[in-house]
């Protein structure tokens, strides 16, 4: 069973002869350096998105481990 990606129907939508030139006859894309780069930009965005959420992540523990220390400290 074949997978339709997002911007494949987008593809579809803004111009339905490159989308069948691309998806049935095979014709490259005349544009592969700004998809090239396009995809970069991507995978960079990606890790700034991923490192982010790691750093929120850990500062939830540091919350956690602080309110827990603090706890502790009471109780001695």
């Amino acid at each position: 069973m074949r997978v339709i990606k997002a911007s494949e129907i987008g593809e579809f939508e803004f111009c339905h002869r490159a989308w069948w030139l691309r998806r049935v006859k095979r014709v490259p894309s005349e544009n592969m350096t700004q998809m090239i780069a396009g995809g970069r930009a991507h995978r960079r965005h990606q890790f700034f998105v991923w490192s982010a959420r790691c750093l929120q992540i850990m500062g939830y523990i540091l919350l956690v481990l602080t309110g827990v220390a603090a706890l502790s400290n009471t109780l001695l």
